[in-house]
């Protein structure tokens, strides 16, 4: 018996289902993945939930386990609990502790091993308007891409970043 999503999530990540047990521990994974108001997306979990060394996990642990738990999964919005799991590195301290730096960075590697395209363009929108747009190319990963608009009244929630 089952009865948050982490454990769920963690049970998943170690390989430890299969079949029909599997099929129900992804759906309740799936289930508790919630979204922001910036839409941002993460794995929540019911308080009084710990993991293995009686610790409460945090939002980027339980992100980064669901991530572990659905690889795979066609459903599953993998890149964007990926974005959430990147949003909160810190070059100072990682993702947190020892486990969630972990969980962290093999779940940026199920996400984001692959490389990037040839050519992936960039545009940033206001409104549904394209304001401004670039491409990024896979032989300039490295190089900082500056995307130009001329000055915007940006205030409200107006703005996105998408790839095309």
């Amino acid at each position: 018996e089952i009865a948050d999503a982490y454990t769920a999530a963690a049970i998943l990540a170690s390989h430890g289902a299969s079949g029909t047990l599997r099929k129900k521990l992804e759906t309740q994974v799936l289930e508790a993945i919630s979204e922001r108001e910036d839409g941002s997306k993460y794995l929540s979990f019911p308080q009084g939930v710990v993991r293995a060394d009686g610790r409460r996990p945090s939002v980027v642990e339980a992100t980064a386990i669901a991530v572990l738990a659905l690889a795979g999964v066609s459903e599953a919005p993998l890149p964007d609990l990926g974005a959430t799991i990147l949003a909160a590195y810190s070059p100072s301290r990682g993702w947190g502790d020892g486990r969630t730096n972990l969980v962290s960075m093999d779940a940026t590697i199920a996400i984001f091993g692959e490389p990037i395209p040839e050519l992936v363009k960039i545009a940033l929108t206001k409104d549904d308007q394209i304001i401004a747009e670039g491409n990024l190319e896979r032989a300039k990963i490295r190089e900082v891409m500056h995307l130009s608009a001329k000055e915007l009244d940006i205030s409200g929630a107006h703005l996105s970043l998408i790839h095309i």
